[in-house]
């Protein structure tokens, strides 16, 4: 029986003595491992410091640096990390982190053009274990990073990434529980603000939330123009199998332009405040649904390209209102758009344009429909053909109006 006790005394003992020296040993360990999974990985990491603390359980690295095999491409860099062990973890019989948080990261994805990224090895191959935890709280502060998808050639600069969420839990953990994640960050200068919730590991992945992007530059969209950088608030969901398959979805999609300047149709237009908003946005294999387009815009103006201003003054567009239905991008020619645009021209008229727009042949047969325009900002276009003079007049007609885009001369008006 002594000698139980004397070996159950000299077991005690040696535990706590590792115990209290874990801040010797502790990081030479943490080190030395993950020094061995950078080769195993083809990668070379550095990290300046890593700091344990006992009472409380505390770890702090810092200074840490992945590079790529040549050890000259950086990967991943992290200024600071902390970490902390809330003193029920034993209580909970699993472990249980205060709060984790991550200070100025930065990442660089490289996607090649056979589709892989650049972070894909550092994974390895799932076990499909695991044990179970829980963050209490995790916060990713000042981080930034890029993305550069080599197949197409377009790059994407990410800056003052703000993260927070306020518990993160393992697979084995819940499998039924929600994810609150929010974010906050400038991506091509533009500001991005994300609040979601997600149900990750249930047999049906499914998420929500609402985006809100200011500053969004739409130039590369529309290159005939030019546009003031606008800003998009939407709704977004998403369900599906798994992370492959997934089925999404917006609502309430309304976008905001200070101001649109170009030429369309052999038009020179110029819109403040334009609006446009889709009530439900889908996205079906590979092609965007957005059902019906709403558009609104005002104090604008329009007149011809090609004629001077002295020539043709800028008729005045008090309100611009349009609807475009069953639009899909890419963009479809086999099934012509339904379009309707009514115009307020001065303070009195009204020009209505509706019928389809046929992509393929790039033209249309539109119904046209004006009434009570002011024909005075066309007297000194029309004084080149002939001597009239206006001193006041409205027109009121309807017609069909028939042409192609690819050859403005061969619009008909019937």
């Amino acid at each position: 029986m002594r000698q139980l006790g004397w070996g159950l005394g000299i077991l005690l003992g040696g535990l706590l003595a590792g115990l209290l020296t874990m801040p010797e040993w502790l990081p030479g360990v943490i080190h030395r491992q993950a020094q061995h999974w950078a080769e195993e990985t083809h990668h070379r990491l550095e990290i300046g410091s890593l700091k344990v603390e006992i009472f409380p359980f505390r770890v702090q690295v810092h200074g840490v640096r992945l590079y790529e095999a040549d050890g000259q491409t950086l990967v991943l860099g992290l200024e600071d990390l902390e970490a902390s062990l809330a003193l029920h973890s034993g209580l909970r019989l699993l472990p249980v982190i205060d709060e984790l948080t991550l200070t100025h990261p930065v990442v660089h994805l490289v996607r090649n053009p056979a589709g892989e990224w650049n972070l894909a090895s550092l994974a390895g191959p799932s076990s499909g274990g695991g044990f179970p935890f829980i963050v209490e709280k995790v916060r990713i502060l000042r981080g930034e990073g890029s993305v550069w998808d080599q197949g197409s050639d377009t790059h994407h600069d990410i800056r003052n990434l703000q993260f927070h969420l306020p518990q993160l839990f393992s697979r084995l953990r819940d499998k039924d529980s929600w994810l609150s994640p929010s974010l906050h960050a400038e991506v091509d200068g533009a500001s991005l603000d994300l609040k979601a919730r997600i149900r990750p590991f249930s047999s049906e992945l499914r998420g929500e939330g609402d985006l809100s992007v200011q500053g969004l530059d739409l130039a590369p969209w529309i290159p005939s123009c030019s546009v003031s950088p606008g800003a998009l608030t939407t709704h977004f969901a998403f369900w599906g199998p798994n992370w492959g398959a997934l089925q999404r979805e917006l609502s309430g999609l309304r976008l905001s332009v200070p101001q649109i300047k170009g030429r369309v149709a052999g038009l020179e237009i110029l819109l403040q405040d334009v609006q446009l908003s889709a009530p439900s946005v889908r996205y079906d294999g590979g092609a965007v649904n957005f059902g019906v387009i709403h558009l609104m815009g005002h104090d604008g103006q329009i007149r011809p390209v090609g004629v001077s201003e002295a020539a043709f003054p800028p008729l005045p567009l008090s309100k611009l209102e349009g609807t475009v239905e069953k639009l899909a991008w890419p963009v479809s020619v086999r099934t012509p758009l339904p379009l309707w645009l009514a115009l307020q021209v001065g303070a009195q008229g009204r020009l209505q344009i509706a019928g389809p727009v046929d992509l393929r042949a790039q033209g249309a047969h539109l119904t046209v429909h004006a009434q009570h325009l002011d024909l005075r900002p066309v007297q000194p276009w029309l004084a080149r053909y002939a001597q009239v003079r206006l001193e006041s007049g409205q027109l009121s007609l309807e017609g069909v109006l028939d042409g192609s885009f690819s050859s403005p001369q061969v619009w008909q008006v019937r």
